[in-house]
């Protein structure tokens, strides 16, 4: 199914980024709280370090960026982590134009023989008209095909902000989860060598039924929804509307990707996160920009 692919390809994409991080060295522990010059400290021994026991990738631009996004994070971590969310928002909702206008012209396509049935009598001139009619919405796609950065732009600030909503909620979700594993594993009398598997679980189930709640009713849909045009008085009734569905597909796609992503170092779960958000912001802005364009050729109508 399509849920199933879009699990899979977000795992494969999150493991291919954390199989890479850790060949760089970048899977040590966080510098949160870290007092700035000793931050600096610590990502010049990082970029030493990975230069000395990969000398053969010392001058790849891969192994640069790394080491960028790196001391980016070390020094900056909430605007890093905001910046990167915002912007592969903006990226999952250019793949959704990309694919939404692409499905558009299959279904024009579909009309077109849909609408001319040929008959043996007036074959030649239905073969006629069905050639016109391609020949026509071709150009009229070609014509007709536009990137709406506006739309995009809403995106992008909904990313921003979610970035730094994610990073103070992983800090949180790791707190909140050590304290539930120890209660769970000594009210259930659990091998210590499951503490891993439950704390990854108790971790997944605040996500899906605390914080994604919250933040999809308070953010994700109703920021989009506003900035799109859509009066205030209208924006609780658009969450009302595609809070469930949204948290239903969450619950699909997202659950085992959380398996890994929580098992990620903190510092680097926001990059993990928005680099398989890419395919779920597609989803997202599918699902939240079509009922909305739909009630704006409405109202104009």
């Amino acid at each position: 199914s399509n849920t199933t692919t879009l699990s899979l390809s977000m795992l494969l994409t999150l493991f291919l980024s954390s199989s890479s991080l850790s060949a760089y060295g970048f899977t040590t522990p966080s510098t949160f709280g870290v007092p700035q010059s000793q931050r600096r400290t610590i990502s010049q021994r990082r970029r030493s370090s990975s230069s000395s026991t990969n000398p053969s990738l010392q001058m790849s631009l891969v192994n640069e960026v790394l080491n960028g996004y790196s001391s980016f994070m070390t020094n900056y971590p909430l605007a890093t982590q905001s910046l990167t969310a915002g912007a592969l928002s903006g990226v999952g909702d250019s793949l959704a134009q990309i694919s939404e206008n692409g499905a558009s012209e299959e279904e024009d396509k579909d009309s077109v023989l849909e609408t001319d049935e040929i008959t043996n009598t007036n074959f030649a001139v239905a073969a006629a008209t069905i050639v016109d009619e391609e020949s026509q919405q071709q150009e009229n796609h070609g014509n007709e095909f536009s990137f709406d950065p506006e739309r995009t732009g809403r995106f992008v600030l909904k990313g921003l902000g979610g970035g730094l909503i994610w990073s103070q909620w992983y800090g949180i979700a790791d707190g909140w989860s050590a304290i539930l594993c120890q209660d769970v594993l000594s009210s259930f009398e659990l091998l210590s060598g499951t503490q891993t598997a439950v704390r990854t679980a108790i971790s997944i189930g605040l996500e899906q039924f605390i914080a994604c709640p919250i933040v999809y009713a308070l953010w994700d849909i109703p920021l989009p929804t506003y900035l799109s045009g859509v009066p205030a008085k209208e924006v609780p009734h658009q969450v009302k509307n595609k809070l469930g569905g949204l948290l239903v597909e969450n619950a699909k796609v997202w659950t085992f990707v959380n398996a890994l992503i929580y098992n990620i170092p903190l510092e680097w779960r926001v990059l993990a996160v928005s680099t398989a958000d890419i395919f779920w912001q597609a989803v997202v802005s599918s699902v939240t920009s079509k009922d909305i364009s739909e009630e704006a050729e409405g109202q104009t109508a």
